[in-house]
């Protein structure tokens, strides 16, 4: 008896799966044979559970046949892989090693690496998370920017790529809710890499404070730019400024904190994607 159990439960997960669903339909059909037998006629019972037995048979065969342990086809995106992530690495950190956005940026740089790694061109590869705030409010927002082109089509601009729980904050609501005021917001023309097909353009976002506050920007892909793929040129990087009430600006780091006071602005010039084809 131990033999027959640790034979059942030693198959393959698809398998008992496939067996657990089967044997709770039979039970169902049944339970209907007997209802109806009892009601209508055996014949009659017999004839609609089977009926329905066949049926759902039918369907589950054609599910199975396409996504389970049937047809597989021969795209890469059924092919099964292996990630390997070493102890330590940053995929894999121990303490005492700081870790911090790995939902927005970390993520961005593992994308990017499955892109490149299938030949394909590279999306802005960040979130441009940007926060504002003081002791009344707090104000924080994800950017978009330009999607990579493939070898069919350009790439589509001002739109997050790879990761993203956010949506658009509107101007109008950002203006009534907020200290802030819209300084800017447009596409970023020409900053998609040019290939034969282009890379989509990034955005410009420049937010002014109506009032003292603090800000912080966590943001990528200011040094390396998101690469083209065959043959197509790179999207541009990103740029985070500090624009002064007195039009004078200072060039942020891709990771700062700092101050405004009323009329200082942020512009933050997100990147564009790569393009595709020489």
């Amino acid at each position: 008896m131990s033999t027959v159990l640790t034979l059942a439960f030693g198959w393959e997960p698809e398998i008992r799966g496939i067996t657990v669903v089967l044997i709770i339909f039979l039970v169902l059909c049944g339970s209907v044979y007997l209802l109806l037998a009892t009601n209508l006629g055996a014949r009659l019972g017999m004839l609609v559970a089977l009926a329905g037995f066949f049926g759902w048979m039918t369907i589950m065969g054609a599910i199975w046949w396409v996504y389970g342990i049937g047809y597989q086809g021969s795209l890469p995106s059924w092919r099964p892989v292996e990630v390997i992530v070493p102890e330590g690495c940053l995929l894999a950190a121990e303490y005492p090693s700081a870790v911090v956005a790995g939902n927005v940026e970390t993520s961005s740089r593992v994308a990017d690496l499955c892109l490149t790694a299938f030949g394909l061109a590279q999306g802005q590869g960040t979130m441009n998370n940007l926060t504002l705030g003081n002791d009344s409010f707090t104000y924080y927002e994800t950017l978009g920017g330009g999607q990579a082109a493939s070898s069919a089509a350009d790439g589509p601009s001002a739109v997050h790529v790879a990761m993203s729980n956010t949506l658009n904050t509107p101007i109008e609501a950002m203006e009534i809710e907020f200290p802030l005021r819209a300084g800017e917001y447009s596409v970023r023309r020409g900053s998609g890499g040019g290939g034969e097909h282009r890379g989509g353009d990034g955005l410009v976002r420049e937010i002014v404070a109506t009032e003292p506050m603090s800000f912080a920007l966590l943001t990528e892909r200011r040094r390396h730019a998101p690469a083209g793929a065959g043959g197509g040129a790179p999207g541009r990087t990103g740029r985070n400024l500090l624009v002064r009430k007195d039009g004078s600006t200072v060039e942020l780091e891709p990771k700062c904190a700092g101050t405004l006071e009323p009329g200082d602005g942020l512009r933050i010039e997100t990147p564009g994607g790569g393009g595709h084809g020489g």
